[in-house]
């Protein structure tokens, strides 16, 4: 038989092995083409004609036969996949942010693979794991205090990748961040404007960007509006409700004279006002509470907080993976804006529930 004008004929049924699973050989045998054009054929090679293509595809949807995703890989050299690594998930801001990368993701026909670390699961190990192996075309990496310094594990890293936290693209990584700085400045004159002078924070683990900015974005807006940082008053949490809820009771046991609370972030927030209640006291009545973040629960208890569209950052971080591997952008750092939603929690000024110090 000629392979270049093959006789069309259907597979029979006796020429069909359902005791296996078909193979390229089966496609090149039935269809009387060779293994080298029917793999161009899956490869979308240019110069193949549509008389042979639509022959060959006839042929293997006959057989029931489908190329391999590693065999897809190797032709094209890109694998469809985008890696995202997560620290353990424990709020609502990393799921809206995951949701926002796989809508952006699957507009463009790539395949969303996550990977958590924290609690037992090394990020470095997981890093490693996905840059090898060929299973993605980008990482996308939302850091944390346990990370360790990403811009050094870049140097052995050939996939493009994008950080969900500090700027780095002076080190060849894109990033996408929060304005924390005008979040924290429009927050703290918010609290100052509703009368409250006594301001404390409970702050996140440090090492992280987030807390680092966001303690250094709080001390220079108390200076503005001329109010003393008092280091009693400022007070430790890792961005989780408990410390948030310790770090409360604490300064309520040592009866800290405060008006406000301003957490910087939404879980410890809702962590502080438990505690609040817990001691019989009312928020905003006694104590006011504010957050960082716009969490979907923060509505619920009509938390005053600086809201981050997190779907836009995941969306923004999607974007850029593709712009990446597509190779039509350099690394660069993008700052997502954020709002101040004020609710009942941030009222008027606190009734003083302790004698001064």
């Amino acid at each position: 038989m000629n392979p270049r004008n093959p006789k069309k004929r259907s597979v029979p049924p006796k020429e069909r092995d359902n005791s296996r699973r078909p193979t390229i050989y089966d496609v090149s045998r039935c269809s009387g083409f060779s293994t080298a054009t029917v793999s161009r054929v899956f490869a979308n090679y240019p110069g193949v004609s549509r008389s042979t293509r639509d022959r060959v595809l006839e042929v293997s949807r006959d057989l029931g036969f489908s190329p391999s995703h590693i065999g897809r890989c190797l032709a094209h050299g890109s694998t469809g996949n985008v890696a995202v690594m997560f620290p353990d998930m424990a709020s609502g801001f990393y799921a809206e942010v995951l949701a926002g990368i796989d809508e952006v993701l699957a507009e463009h026909g790539f395949n969303t693979l996550t990977a958590f670390y924290g609690r037992g699961r090394d990020a470095k190990s997981v890093f490693t794991r996905l840059n090898s192996g060929f299973l993605a075309d980008a990482l996308i990496i939302a850091s944390s205090y346990d990370i360790g310094d990403v811009s050094q594990w870049s140097g052995s890293c050939d996939t493009p990748m994008v950080l969900l936290d500090r700027p780095l693209a002076k080190a060849g990584i894109s990033t996408v961040c929060i304005d924390n700085a005008s979040g924290v400045a429009a927050m703290v004159r918010h609290l100052h404007t509703n009368g409250h002078r006594r301001i404390a924070v409970i702050s996140g683990p440090e090492g992280t960007w987030d807390a680092e900015q966001r303690m250094a974005s709080y001390r220079v807006a108390m200076q503005e509006i001329k109010l003393e940082v008092n280091p009693l008053l400022i007070w430790a949490g890792n961005f989780t409700f408990e410390s948030g809820r310790h770090a409360m009771r604490t300064a309520l046991a040592g009866r800290l004279p405060v008006d406000a609370v301003f957490c910087f972030n939404d879980e410890m927030a809702l962590g502080a006002i438990a505690a609040i209640n817990e001691a019989g006291l009312k928020v905003p009545d006694d104590i006011a509470v504010a957050g960082f973040d716009g969490i979907s629960a923060a509505e619920g208890v009509q938390l005053t907080t600086v809201a981050c569209p997190m779907r836009t950052v995941g969306r923004s971080a999607g974007t850029m993976a593709v712009s990446l591997i597509k190779g039509t952008e350099r690394p660069r750092d993008q700052v997502i804006p954020v709002r101040l939603v004020i609710r009942s929690s941030s009222g008027k000024r606190a009734a003083h529930w302790t004698k001064a110090m």
